[in-house]
């Protein structure tokens, strides 16, 4: 805001950055016939309208009201986009679901075939075992019949 120091005879008027003061008291300053106007921001655009010549209005408010209506039509047209564009986020959403109750379903069925295979390899490890026994037992048995005889 500004404030306008005054004096009641013909003198200058000088111009200083104030705090807002929501009124249009005057305030004397000093011991002169000086005073002091503060005035809101809503006055002062009202008395900033009130010199603006006619033919400005006229030019510009067509041009206005045509800028208006083209930023209301393009607020509805991204706001139709925006909802579409929502759609197929959620059309997205959906197959990354879909896809994650698949790889889960997979994941699933890897862990049985994984299971199974180690009761196979535990099982062949047990006949290799075995095998190694028996050929051991055999040897002994070849060694015991071939002292004996």
């Amino acid at each position: 805001m500004y404030q306008n120091v005054q004096q009641d005879g013909p003198t200058s008027c000088r111009s200083h950055r104030t705090s807002v003061i929501e009124s249009h008291e005057k305030f004397p300053v000093g011991e002169s016939n000086a005073y002091i106007t503060y005035e809101s921001s809503s006055d002062r655009v009202n008395r900033m309208a009130e010199k603006t010549p006619g033919w400005v209005g006229r030019l510009l408010l067509p041009r206005l009201s045509s800028l208006e209506g083209e930023l209301k039509a393009f607020r509805g047209e991204t706001a139709g986009q925006f909802k579409e564009v929502a759609g197929k986020f959620e059309a997205v959403n959906g197959r990354i679901d879909s896809l994650e109750k698949q790889l889960s379903s997979f994941r699933s069925e890897i862990n049985a075939r994984f299971d199974a295979l180690e009761s196979k390899v535990t099982l062949i490890e047990d006949v290799t075992r075995l095998k190694i026994e028996v050929k051991a037992l055999a040897e002994k048995v070849a060694a015991i019949t071939t002292s004996a005889a």
